[in-house]
């Protein structure tokens, strides 16, 4: 990194530290000791950051270093002892005007920015002036000119890494013309989710505008209620997952709304209301009486098609005097100093025969202020704007703390309840602005070009978890360095914190043995700015961190790919071998078993997908015991063995760590149908115990490109290596992926005939043999 660029890092940093004391000192006012320690924390980071960077250009940056230790040495001691006016009188006259002569004098050796910004506005797969609304495209290029900066459009294809520069869309001449352009002073990027490997990378780099997404209608809610503030804002509400969950809301609110929760301009939403036996839905403005029955059938083809992607909520009851649906739409935005301000706000009031009041289903928007004192009255009317209007910028600076103060812009739903109470009903990153959309692009453009300026680089949400659950930052670590001789080869084993030290020592001391370099990490352990790594080295038999580049190839122990929230070690470390490329939550046992039966059809035991307990009771009828298992290959779920006993005529149930439970046809019906709800299940006709000679299962691991060998000491399948072999080259053809190790559970019959219930390309669950499983992945790691 250039001297310039240090130089403007801490730029950045010193304009995040001012933010964050203004942060602390609200914090602190409202005695808020618990997210006042979070954020005190993050400040001494911040601080410690930049310390070593300036003492290197600038001896005067000494002397001001020394006196913001003493400072943050004295609000740690008073903040520890309560003394809360003591902290709030060190951080405005003493810490803060600090950072600020610190920044000034930094602008003073930094070069003056060029004269006209350039903003690129940024979406990962679309062009984004195809699916920006024309009124805002155009609200947005016309405030560009105003304040004089160059606006470029492009996608992640566009981005030439090696070269550094985007071959962007320009509107010129009223027409769109292609340029290649260097990298933009800043980007705006639309459509906000977890970053990939190329977006950190461009985002280490230039500075975004908005680097965190507020969630869905589940997310966000979940983390006002974790952090309890503003928590009495929102709506009762619970996740679809089962029927039990439903019915036991709906018996505690006769009246209630379901949301999707990726639903927006009130699409996927439909209101309630139990009346005897029947239930009315609302749909937008089209209103249904179903049935007990039917009422069932739309919860199974709705509401439950996919578990987990509804809500379901109490309703609040917001209708204006003429018995219209309402609610307040409050937009804000951080301005040109960096400020956060409300851009508009406006009631949004919509059909009488709805219950919404979504403009897009025939809704219209008034004053804000005519409109409450209009609805309240002119006393009531007042007081309600005043509280509205602060709860807007009130909620919106909480928002930003908990995500970093990495966001730009938000639509914040309100709305009063006929007993007068104020409920926040959502917030999104980006809300539609079809009535104020010049009003919006003057703090858009302003913004970004305030960001640009001051070159403010916010970290991600996902960031900001990771380095606050201890990831590695380089730049902030004193730990050794490793020298590595260029020439040798070192493999990492990529480990969680549960893995046990037993085979952690194994992979060790073999590794000692057998003259081969490694090193254990976690996926906090990795710094992608840097490409280092802090490895656990085993020394004179303790293990010592150090840092070290990434390594040749990995071995990985955690086998987190594709889970719903994946490490993203997986893509930092993507361009290095792994000996295991098996994504487990992505395939499911019946997949599995349909292309193993092409293969081995006459030794895969049979299998069926369970819809409804039927489907287990017919089976049962074909044979006295059943495997019933989870279809996913990786389930919080458990097994089980159902077994009918003709002499009690009752069912046993054996789960996976050998529990029994005995039910009757009814009961276990009941069962059934809960385990059911809850996931997707697979049943297998299990062999007759009069039949079965030898049930169990072996582990092998592969030792080169084309030989395994097992783990297992079961000599019923001594010398199957070949078998395996084969087994592992099926799946490997038709997943398109590579495996190290594998794990077959299987039956022999007396008849001699060996069937197969399931094959596991993640290994095994528990390792006996961990010296030999040590010995094996690392002869295969070394010969890829």
């Amino acid at each position: 990194m250039t001297e310039v660029k240090q130089l403007q890092q801490v730029n950045h940093i010193l304009n995040t530290l001012l933010e964050a004391t203004d942060h602390l000192m609200l914090l602190i006012k409202e005695s808020n000791s618990t997210h006042s320690f979070y954020m005190f924390s993050s400040i001494v980071e911040g601080t410690q950051a930049i310390f070593n960077t300036l003492e290197q250009h600038d001896p005067i940056f000494s002397d001001q270093s020394n006196q913001v230790v003493q400072y943050l040495t004295m609000i740690a001691e008073q903040l520890e002892k309560n003394n809360y006016t003591k902290v709030l009188e060190v951080i405005q006259f003493s810490l803060r005007p600090s950072y600020v002569q610190m920044q000034e004098q930094l602008n003073e050796v930094l070069p003056k920015h060029k004269e006209k910004i350039s903003i690129g506005i940024y979406h990962r797969t679309h062009q984004p002036q195809e699916i920006i609304p024309k009124e805002r495209l155009k609200a947005t290029l016309n405030e560009a000119a105003k304040q004089g900066v160059n606006v470029y459009f492009f996608t992640l294809d566009n981005v030439d890494f090696s070269k550094q520069t985007i071959n962007a869309i320009v509107f010129e001449n009223k027409t769109w013309v292609p340029i290649t352009i260097p990298y933009p002073d800043v980007i705006s990027n639309i459509g906000v989710g977890q970053f990939n490997k190329e977006e950190r990378q461009l985002q280490r780099i230039i500075p975004f505008t908005n680097t965190s997404y507020v969630g869905n209608k589940f997310s966000l809610p979940k983390k006002i209620l974790h952090n309890r503030k503003y928590a009495e804002l929102l709506v009762p509400f619970t996740v679809c997952v089962s029927k039990d969950k439903i019915t036991s809301f709906l018996h505690q609110n006769e009246h209630v709304v379901f949301k999707a929760l990726d639903s927006n301009r009130g699409e996927n939403i439909y209101f309630v209301r139990k009346k005897r036996a029947r239930y009315i839905i609302l749909d937008q403005i089209k209103e249904r009486i179903l049935s007990e029955e039917e009422f069932q059938s739309f919860l199974n083809n709705v509401i439950l098609a996919e578990k987990g992607s509804y809500i379901i909520q109490r309703y609040v009851h917001t209708r204006t005097k003429e018995d219209e649906p309402y609610h307040f739409r409050s937009h804000v935005q951080k301005n040109h100093e960096g400020k956060w301000q409300i851009t508009h706000i406006y009631p949004r009031i919509g059909n009488k025969r709805s219950n919404l009041s979504n403009i897009s289903t025939e809704g219209r928007v008034e004053d804000f202020s005519t409109f409450l004192r209009k609805q309240f009255g002119e006393k009531e009317g007042s007081r309600y704007e005043e509280e509205i209007l602060r709860l807007s910028l009130d909620v919106t600076q909480h928002l930003d703390k908990l995500y970093g103060l990495s966001l730009n812009e938000l639509g914040l739903d309100f709305a009063i309840d006929d007993t007068g109470r104020i409920w926040l009903h959502e917030a999104n990153n980006g809300p539609q602005t079809a009535y104020h959309e010049e009003k919006r692009a003057i703090e858009y453009i302003g913004y970004a070009t305030y960001i640009a300026k001051n070159g403010m680089m916010h970290q991600t949400s996902d960031d900001k978890k990771r380095i606050a659950k201890g990831a590695f930052v380089a730049k902030q670590s004193a730990l050794p360095i490793v020298e590595i001789n260029n020439n040798e080869k070192w493999i990492g084993v990529l480990i969680t914190k549960y893995t046990k030290l037993s085979l952690l020592e194994a992979f060790a001391r073999t590794a000692i043995k057998r003259n081969i370099h490694i090193f254990t990490f976690t996926p906090l352990d990795v710094d992608g700015d840097f490409e280092l790594i802090r490895g656990s080295f085993y020394i004179n038999n303790t293990w010592v961190q150090k840092i070290t580049p990434y390594p040749s190839i990995i071995i990985d122990l955690v086998k987190g790919r594709n889970k719903k929230k994946q490490p993203i070690v997986y893509e930092e470390l993507s361009e290095i071998v792994f000996t295991n490329e098996w994504d487990k939550h992505a395939t499911t046992r019946s997949q599995m078993l349909i292309q193993l039966k092409e293969q081995f059809s006459s030794n895969i035991l049979p299998f069926h997908l369970v819809k409804k307990p039927l489907h287990v009771f017919k089976c049962l009828e074909q044979t006295d015991s059943v495997l019933l298992k989870p279809n996913k290959l990786h389930s919080n779920y458990e097994h089980f063995d159902i077994t009918y006993e003709h002499a009690s005529r009752r069912y046993t149930i054996t789960n996976e760590k050998g529990t029994v439970k005995t039910y009757t046809e009814n009961a276990l019906r009941h069962y059934l149908k809960y385990l059911i709800e809850k996931e997707t299940y697979i049943i297998q006709e299990n062999a007759n115990s009069e039949d079965i000679l030898h049930s169990s299962f072996i582990t092998a691991v592969r030792v080169d490109k084309i030989n395994w060998k097992l783990l297992s000491n079961d000599n019923a399948l001594q010398g199957c290596e070949r078998k395996v072999s084969s087994i592992a080259s099926a799946i490997e053809t038709a997943f398109q992926t590579n495996l190290s190790e594998l794990k077959i559970e299987y039956t022999i019959l007396k008849n001699g005939d060996v069937i197969i219930h399931e094959v596991n390309p993640s290994g095994p669950a528990i390792i006996d043999d961990e010296i030999k499983y040590a010995e094996l992945m690392l002869t295969y790691a070394n010969n890829i």
